[in-house]
């Protein structure tokens, strides 16, 4: 029997996300979206930052310290209130990770002291309250070390077939122990959540209890970029028009580089303008460089993006296709939409039911042939049609979605 709205809204959840990315993460993503607007909604979220294998380089030892001393993060084990209904707690580790031995003392920590501390705080602010509490995995790596805490339940959120990450596939060590954790997750996880469609039949075969509930966007947010007292970035001045633009990590992995090297060179006056971070550890930077026609800004914050999104022409979505993409819902699909903006994109499997209003053609002819048209003769009904379409796939919806289904699992499982 599905609960009413009156006791969904009643009764609020302690909600415990064990996050992939740190909270002071440099790109806005959707377990942070999660997190406020599950706070925002009234439930109690501890937000916590990444551990053992799953953490990347960019979060080393020195990274954090440096955070701390800024006043940008916390010092390990420590929790604290980040805003109204929400947590950030920054788990106990051993530093120099690369080391076997040291990993293994990093999961023993997890098991022992880590997920025993988030479980104790989480009764702690739950209070006299029969809130249950619900575990909201990213990492499948850290299910070994929580899955014997007593919640009341267990949730798996999947946003990308992570097994195709380069840091998995170049690491065989930490790709044993995700799949180790995936297969234990997806059998003790009472519910899973997949962004894609792919993702959604590989976990629905494993775990009968999956759902699928794509990524979204804060349209209003992003929508932003229409108002026309709306300041444009200074960086942008000198970049002529048309301005092809992403906003994303610049990686090899997901984008296309050949693809965006060819284009730039066959339309020397198309102007492309990339904004986000760019890996350090692949060759995008050194293959993107040194082109008149192709700008590389960098990270920008997530405050400013609507600004950017305002000076470009076209948004584009140029990404690979690969095992990766094929799983991919980019949360900017939609972010692009919600700016209004004319937007193209590679031909990725999870958004091709929107091909009316966002052509995705193969190949660098199709690719231009297609900007062409969006550039000359994009009209005001297909822009009111993009902005509506980013309205009706917000946040908040995501979030209710998802909450609709905890719910429902909590009463079949007579925990509720």
């Amino acid at each position: 029997m599905k609960k009413s709205n009156a006791t969904h809204n009643q009764t609020p959840l302690i909600i415990v996300i064990f996050s992939v990315q740190v909270w002071d993460e440099q790109n806005w993503t959707n377990k942070q979206h999660l997190a406020v607007h599950f706070a925002k909604a009234g439930h109690k979220i501890i937000f916590v930052n990444p551990t053992i294998l799953n953490v990347p380089s960019r979060y080393h030892l020195w990274g954090r310290l440096r955070l701390f001393l800024t006043g940008k993060g916390p010092f390990p084990n420590t929790i604290f209130l980040d805003r109204k209904n929400l947590w950030i707690y920054q788990p106990a580790i051993f530093p120099l990770r690369n080391k076997h031995i040291i990993r293994r003392l990093n999961r023993y920590l997890d098991a022992k002291w880590n997920a025993p501390r988030i479980l104790h705080f989480a009764r702690k602010i739950r209070g006299a309250s029969d809130s249950p509490i619900v575990a909201l995995v990213y990492p499948p790596e850290i299910t070994p070390s929580i899955h014997k805490q007593p919640y009341d339940l267990l949730a798996y959120d999947c946003v990308d077939n992570i097994r195709e990450f380069p840091f998995y596939k170049q690491n065989s060590e930490a790709r044993e122990v995700l799949e180790l954790g995936e297969e234990l997750l997806l059998r003790r996880a009472e519910v899973v959540f997949a962004t894609a469609p792919s993702l959604y039949k590989y976990l629905s075969l494993r775990n009968p209890n999956t759902h699928l509930v794509p990524n979204v966007a804060d349209a209003p947010f992003f929508a932003q970029a229409q108002q026309s007292d709306l300041d444009e970035p200074q960086d942008l001045e000198h970049i002529p028009h048309p301005r092809i633009g992403f906003i994303g990590a610049v990686t090899e992995y997901k984008l296309n580089i050949p693809l965006i090297l060819e284009i730039a060179r066959k339309k020397p006056s198309w102007h492309w303008v990339l904004v986000g971070n760019i890996e350090k550890e692949d060759n995008s930077q050194k293959a993107l460089s040194g082109i008149n026609n192709i700008h590389l800004l960098g990270y920008r914050p997530y405050r400013l993006l609507p600004t950017y999104l305002k000076g470009f022409d076209v948004c584009a979505i140029p990404y690979n296709m690969n095992e990766y993409t094929n799983s991919c819902f980019p949360i900017k699909f939609f972010e692009y939409l919600a700016s209004g903006k004319p937007t193209i994109s590679t031909p990725l499997s999870a958004i091709a039911g929107y091909r009316e209003l966002v052509p995705m053609p193969e190949g660098s002819a199709g690719f231009i042939r297609e900007t062409e048209k969006l550039l000359t003769s994009d009209s005001a009904l297909t822009r009111r049609r993009r902005i509506a379409l980013a309205f009706e796939n917000t946040w908040e919806k995501r979030t209710n979605r998802i909450l609709e289904l905890i719910y429902e699992r909590l009463q079949e499982l007579e925990r509720f």
